[in-house]
């Protein structure tokens, strides 16, 4: 997953509520938040969060 200059590799992790609407969220080793929240919802993309830029310490 890239994020504005930089690159993550991620991992992908999806939970299902019922057909239609889930939660995914990618991480990445180092970074203290999530890289990317989507939410779907009736299996349209409801809200979609992405980090745009990350200091690390």
């Amino acid at each position: 997953m890239t994020v504005g200059d930089m690159s993550y590799d991620a991992l992908r992790v999806a939970r299902t509520d019922k057909p239609g609407d889930e939660t995914v969220l990618w991480v990445a080793s180092g970074v203290p938040t999530p890289i990317r929240i989507l939410q779907r919802r009736d299996g349209e993309d409801e809200i979609d969060l992405r980090l745009i830029e990350y200091r690390g310490v």
